[in-house]
């Protein structure tokens, strides 16, 4: 399977069973699209969590940390080779909000990933979280990431050979157990 989506909501195990993915592959790169917060205790643990569990052998590219790459220009240089971990599209959309793009620009960018990941010449496998599930965010900020995270899954989850909904440890391959809506 070339492009596969991990999405969950929060420790759901979404993040281990893309790492348990990707093992197999011979060349992997972890995609970090989150940015270290030095003064955020909770924040350093989560990520030193991540490093832990990750293999030595594997490379990292932080698209989230100022001065980074791209996620655009790290998928478009990736090799056949190669497995990209891409943890996560939340991060990368929280970093384009932030960047205070134009509506349109930012809509632009939403509705181009996903064929980004699926024409991606390497493995792709992304994680994502699903923050839809509860209540309706009181702020703008939080309502427009929900709403626009929550395309950018089921366009993603469109391209992908295989869609994993992992909730309470558990994960169910949409793909196989379930049916795309317009067919109903």
């Amino acid at each position: 399977m070339k492009l596969i989506l991990v999405s969950g909501p929060a420790r759901s195990g979404k993040s281990q069973l893309a790492e348990r993915l990707a093992v197999s592959s011979a060349r992997v790169t972890y995609v970090a699209t989150g940015w270290s917060v030095p003064d955020d205790a909770d924040w350093q643990g989560r990520l030193a969590r991540h490093r832990k569990r990750r293999p030595a052998c594997w490379s990292l590219v932080e698209t989230g940390a100022p001065g980074g790459p791209a996620l655009e220009a790290v998928l478009a240089e990736a090799e056949a080779d190669e497995c990209l971990l891409i943890d996560s599209l939340g991060g990368w959309l929280g970093a384009r909000l932030l960047a205070d793009l134009a509506e349109e620009s930012l809509a632009q960018e939403v509705a181009a990933l996903p064929g980004q990941l699926h024409r991606c010449a390497a493995r792709v496998i992304a994680v994502s979280e699903e923050v839809g599930w509860g209540v309706i965010p009181v702020y703008p900020l939080g309502r427009r990431f929900r709403d626009l995270l929550g395309e950018l899954n089921r366009n993603v989850a469109r391209e992908a050979d295989a869609a994993y909904l992992v909730a309470n440890g558990y994960a169910l391959d949409l793909k196989v157990v379930g049916r795309p809506i317009d067919q109903f």
